[in-house]
């Protein structure tokens, strides 16, 4: 499937673009991911606009 992208819906990327909004891709399985993420740890990926 040539050009799709999964991790993200198409409505959600041209969100991200649009308002231009810092996005980070962490894994949610692990629930300490997200407030690590949230205290400013550097964890995942940072997508910037």
């Amino acid at each position: 499937r040539a050009g799709e992208y999964d991790l993200i819906d198409q409505v959600a990327i041209r969100m991200i673009q649009r308002s231009r909004i810092i996005t980070k891709i962490i894994n949610g399985l692990d629930p300490k991911n997200i407030l690590r993420a949230i205290m400013g740890e550097k964890i995942g990926t940072t997508v910037l606009p």
